[in-house]
């Protein structure tokens, strides 16, 4: 092979190299903005089987129908609604636990609770322990760590997540 030939060689793998990676770049970029995934095949799972959470335990008779799979928010404090979080982003929901992120609300009930002041922060969100009831599969715990110090300066809150009636 003469010089030519090689120079014509390593020109023709440099092009297919950088048609191939600019290829992948761009179809993981049209897949990133669609929210899928890179791989070509995924398999549906049916959220139906998945554990919900009562989202609005507020209501005077909270039931199944309270509850979701990847709420957009989730109220603690039921008498209330002092303490919850809200614009949650959702990156896994399984069988098992399900985390994601989002704004913690709480309020201080100082100097009582109809006068108390809100205190907004944002937070990773875990949904633990999967409960059988009567309404189907519900996580019964949660697990909040602070992205800054929270409500009293801590870092890390663990709450128990209502269930519906039984």
């Amino acid at each position: 092979m003469g010089r030519s030939s090689r120079i014509v060689f390593v020109a023709v793998v440099v092009i297919a190299v950088g048609v191939i990676a600019f290829t992948l770049v761009h179809h993981a970029r049209a897949s990133h903005a669609n929210g899928s995934a890179l791989a070509t095949s995924t398999t549906k799972v049916d959220e139906a089987n998945l554990p919900h959470v009562v989202f609005d335990c507020t209501a005077a008779n909270h039931s199944g129908e309270d509850a979701l799979v990847r709420p957009k928010s989730i109220t603690i404090a039921c008498a209330d609604g002092g303490i919850g979080v809200k614009d949650l982003v959702w990156t896994s929901w399984t069988q098992s636990a399900a985390q994601g992120r989002g704004i913690v609300y709480e309020n201080n009930c100082i100097p009582y609770c109809a006068a108390g002041t809100f205190s907004f922060t944002p937070a990773t969100v875990t949904l633990s322990t999967p409960t059988q009831t009567t309404a189907g599969l519900f996580f019964s715990k949660m697990t909040v760590f602070y992205e800054k110090p929270g409500p009293d300066g801590r870092w890390i809150d663990h709450f128990t997540v209502p269930l519906p009636p039984q």
